[in-house]
């Protein structure tokens, strides 16, 4: 059986970039898998607050909140968001030998 090389192609939510939206003091998973990628790809997870400005960068994600290996090729990723992180956004990069793909997804937290 041949298997062509293709870069990674990640699932995007039914709506694109639409918000997650968490109550106030909920911790929640996010998570990023893939269409289709030969080879498998590595992981990355960045963030931003939303109210950082125009000039705000995007952060690594601390490690100890990325709850899948990020040593080893794999199908799907998932980040924790502690209940004591404000509205942001996250960016799910998965990268392969042959491309990256990313995509972005904006969680908002909700007033009690």
């Amino acid at each position: 059986m041949f298997y062509s090389v293709v870069p990674p192609i990640l699932k995007t939510p039914h709506s694109v970039n639409a918000p997650l939206l968490v109550p106030d003091g909920e911790t929640k998973e996010v998570s990023c898998s893939l269409v289709k990628a030969n080879p498998l790809p590595t992981f990355t997870w960045e963030y931003k607050n939303k109210n950082c400005g125009k000039n705000c960068e995007w952060a690594a994600v601390p490690g100890k909140l990325v709850l899948t290996p990020t040593n080893r090729p794999t199908n799907e990723s998932v980040v924790q968001v502690t209940k004591e992180q404000p509205t942001a956004y996250y960016r799910c990069n998965a990268t392969n030998s042959e491309g990256m793909d990313s995509y972005t997804v904006p969680l908002i937290r909700l007033g009690k």
